[in-house]
Formats: structure tokens, C-alpha cells, sequence
């Protein structure tokens, strides 16, 4: 970070693989500066972002969907989905998310990596848009059931005697 005048005032959400903790992303740690932004791609929001240089990738692969336009470090890949429903490419990648470890990561010195090129090439059987987005729908009412009660489960319990 040689040059502050890229970082601040910081504004622009640059992600990095620590912030692919949650399955939706609209922040960052990190910000850039409209000057920092200048050097970078900025990508539109509904991009999905995986990690894909990181020792996490010996047991997990971070993938999120990204709600506000991004730029990424290295250690980032970014999808974008052209034609199809974002919500639907998301949930049928976390579904191979086994095959993906299996087939598509290699072990170099210190840290794995995705293989991008042989990644691409995996097929997911995609449905028309209408069916994408039915399914889509049902996964995102069924996440948002499932956040609403362990939002329940972490409150304070109140009105219990000691």
C-alpha cells in the first residue's frame, strides 16, 4: 500500500478471500479510491466470486453472490452470469461444490488453487429460465426460513426464571 491515494479515501468495495465468509455480499473490508478503482476492473453486481488460491481450498470453497458493483484481488475469480437467473448458477455450483474440490484443485507449495480453465468446462445442467427462477426462489425463501430461525436460536431467552 506504497501509494495512500489509491486506498483513500477508500469508497469502492474491493473484496478479498477473507471477506467470502457469507453466501451474499454487498461490503468489504478493504476500499479503494476512485483513483485506485481506475486500475482495476470493476464488476456488476449479481457476479458470483469464488477463492481460488487459498489453503482453505483443502476442505472448503468460498463462493458468494456479490450485490453491489466489485473489484477483486488476485486470489479471487469472478463469474459472471450472462442470460441465466445469478440466484440458480450460484446454488447449482454450491451443489458440485464436492466435485469442484475433487476434480478442480491442485496442491502447489504453501497453498491449492483452482484449476480455471478445467472448471469452466464442467457441465451443470441448466433448465430453462422459468424453471431457473422457480428454483431460485425456492432456495432463497427456504435460506431466508432457515437465517429467520437461527436468529431465533441466538436471541436472549427472555421471561425464563432462574
Amino acid at each position: 500500500m506504497a501509494d495512500k491515494s489509491l486506498w483513500e479515501p477508500g469508497k469502492n468495495i474491493w473484496l478479498t478471500s477473507k471477506d467470502v465468509k457469507s453466501e451474499y455480499l454487498s461490503d468489504s473490508e478493504m476500499k479503494i479510491s476512485d483513483k485506485g478503482l481506475k486500475n482495476l476492473q470493476q464488476y456488476p453486481a449479481n457476479s458470483m466470486v469464488l477463492v481460488a488460491r487459498s489453503g482453505i481450498l483443502k476442505h472448503s470453497l468460498p463462493l458468494a453472490l456479490v450485490r453491489t458493483p466489485f473489484t477483486v484481488n488476485q486470489d479471487l475469480k469472478v463469474l459472471q452470469v450472462k442470460e441465466d437467473n445469478p440466484e440458480f448458477i450460484f446454488f447449482a455450483l454450491k451443489a458440485k461444490t464436492r466435485k469442484i474440490l475433487q476434480n478442480f484443485v491442485k496442491s502447489g507449495t504453501t497453498v491449492q488453487s483452482l484449476m480455471m480453465p478445467e472448471l469452466m468446462q464442467m457441465e451443470l445442467e441448466i433448465p430453462n429460465k422459468a424453471t431457473q427462477d422457480r428454483i431460485a426462489n425456492f432456495f432463497i425463501l427456504f435460506d431466508k426460513k432457515i437465517e429467520a430461525q437461527q436468529k431465533k436460536l441466538t436471541e436472549p431467552l427472555h421471561g425464563r426464571g432462574s
